[in-house]
Order: structure tokens, then C-alpha cells, then sequence
């Protein structure tokens, strides 16, 4: 009888994930990027004249007001790290406050971790908007939650929504008015899913470099629009939701954007700002 209910709930998953247009999605892939990422950042970042978040500067970080209270607080919330590299370097691609998504997912990745993660790493120079950050990180809670579609009702919603979602990328609308009910749709779908999980429950969602989200050839900025979600699915929780977002405060001054993410509770939204210094190595 187990079996044969593991087998539905896989039916059911991948169809989800179809509808995700995420066929080719592979855990292997991501530990793979993850590992490749983390390369990337230590060949890029680990330069001596400057301070690397790790160490005592880390622990300096991690024990900041804002921090502890992500991580400590039993209400969800959304932190939003913005970080400033050293001024003689602020055009380097990669954002010195990335390690620190990447220590939050390879800590939650390891045995033994019982809080639920979702993570996404948004890739340098390509096209990457909101369809595809925010359906890879539900289907990683789907895939983590498959008992909740055994729920008829459930199931069967999801999947309307889900169908709506994609009929609305071929939709013949205007392009404005579809890519506003696509996002709406796409809002919805994630509160649902996010819902799935208990309020006893712990679940991570890490998005690093959210500026990143945005298509230039295509005059598409969906930055402010994956915040709105994230933030829509942090009040909308029943359980533990702790989202941790880095951005490259260079290249989008999130700072002076707080108003706009829709807010409406306090200490939903934190923002951190982290400016990164020159050492002093003569002393």
C-alpha cells in the first residue's frame, strides 16, 4: 500500500513539474552548479587586501541585530542582504555577501538538516526572469511535500492554477497585461504551495543575486516583482519561512526600494547592509 501511494505521489509530482516546464530539472545538476558556483566565488572574491566574509568577519556578521533576529524569530520573514564590495573592485561580477547564501544552503544540504530548503543562484550574463527562479523553488518544496497532493482538492486547484499559468504565456493579450496576470498567477500558485507546510515546520527558501533577475535585451526588470512574491509568500505562511536574498546593492540600491515589495506586517522585511572594507596590511 506505501508503494503504491509513493508511486501516485510521483505521478502526481511530475506532472506538476511538467506544467513547471521544468522536465529536465536534476538535483544532481544543482549540487553540481552549487559546487561550480562556490569555485567561482573563491577564485573571484579571495583577494588579500580585502575583508572575505568568512572567519571573524563572519562571526561579526552573524552576530548582528538584524540577523539574529532572521534567524532566531519565530515569525517569517524575509532578509535582504545588500552588499558593497570595495570601491576599487565594485565592478567585479560576483557580490562579497554570496558566501554566505551558499554557507546557509551547504549547512541545510547536509545529513541529518530537518528544516525543508529551497535554493536558487541566479547565473552571471543570461537571460534569467521570475518563471524560472520562482518555479525551480517550488518545485523543490513540492518535492519535499509530495504527501500534500494527495489532498483531492488541493491537487486539483494547483493544477488549474498551474494550467492558467502556462495558457497565459501564449496568451494573445497585450504583453503587459499578460506578463502582469502570468506574475499574479505564478504569486498565487506560490502562497498555495508554501502552504502546504505546517506551522510546525522550519523551511529556508535562498535566492543569491536577485538584481540579476531581469532580461536587458527584453526591457524585463523582474527584480521588484520576485521580491513582491517572496514577501506574498512570507505572510501568507503558516509555518517557519525564513527567505534570505543577497543583492549586489551596485547594481540595484534596494535600500531605497523598501516600500515597494508590499509589505504589510511589520518585521517582514529586514535589510542588511554590508559595505565591504580595504585591510590594512601593514599593521
Amino acid at each position: 500500500m506505501a508503494e503504491l501511494q509513493a508511486t501516485n505521489d510521483n505521478i502526481r509530482l511530475n506532472e506538476i513539474q511538467k506544467l513547471l516546464r521544468l522536465d529536465t530539472f536534476s538535483e544532481e545538476q544543482r549540487v553540481q552548479e552549487l559546487q561550480k558556483y562556490r569555485r567561482i566565488l573563491d577564485e573571484c572574491l579571495d583577494v588579500e587586501q580585502f575583508e572575505q566574509m568568512r572567519d571573524d568577519r563572519l562571526g561579526t556578521f552573524e552576530r548582528s541585530e538584524n540577523y539574529r533576529t532572521w534567524l532566531e524569530s519565530r515569525q517569517a520573514c524575509l532578509l535582504i542582504l545588500s552588499g558593497y564590495n570595495e570601491r576599487s573592485i565594485l565592478d567585479e561580477d560576483e557580490c562579497w555577501l554570496s558566501p554566505i547564501a551558499l554557507n546557509h544552503i551547504e549547512h541545510l544540504l547536509q545529513p541529518g538538516s530537518k528544516a525543508t530548503l529551497a535554493y536558487h543562484l541566479l547565473p552571471q550574463r543570461r537571460e534569467t526572469l521570475i518563471h524560472h527562479v520562482i518555479p525551480a523553488i517550488l518545485l523543490q518544496l513540492l518535492r519535499q511535500k509530495r504527501q500534500a497532493l494527495r489532498d483531492e482538492k488541493e491537487h486539483t486547484e494547483l493544477c488549474a492554477e498551474l494550467r492558467k499559468y502556462e495558457n497565459l504565456s501564449s496568451s494573445t493579450t497585450t504583453k503587459d497585461m499578460k506578463e502582469h496576470d502570468r506574475i499574479a498567477t505564478l504569486q498565487k500558485i506560490a502562497v498555495r504551495i508554501v502552504n502546504f507546510f505546517e506551522d510546525s515546520e522550519t523551511v529556508y527558501i535562498i535566492v543569491d543575486r536577485v538584481d540579476r533577475c531581469m532580461d536587458p535585451k527584453k526591457d524585463a526588470d523582474h527584480r521588484k516583482a520576485l521580491l513582491k512574491i517572496l514577501v506574498r509568500m512570507v505572510e501568507g505562511a503558516k509555518c517557519n519561512l525564513k527567505i534570505l536574498a543577497v543583492i549586489n546593492g551596485y547594481d540595484w540600491r534596494v535600500e531605497d526600494r523598501r516600500d515597494e515589495f508590499g509589505a504589510e506586517k511589520n518585521g517582514t522585511v529586514i535589510i542588511h547592509t554590508e559595505r565591504q572594507c580595504r585591510l590594512d596590511l601593514d599593521s
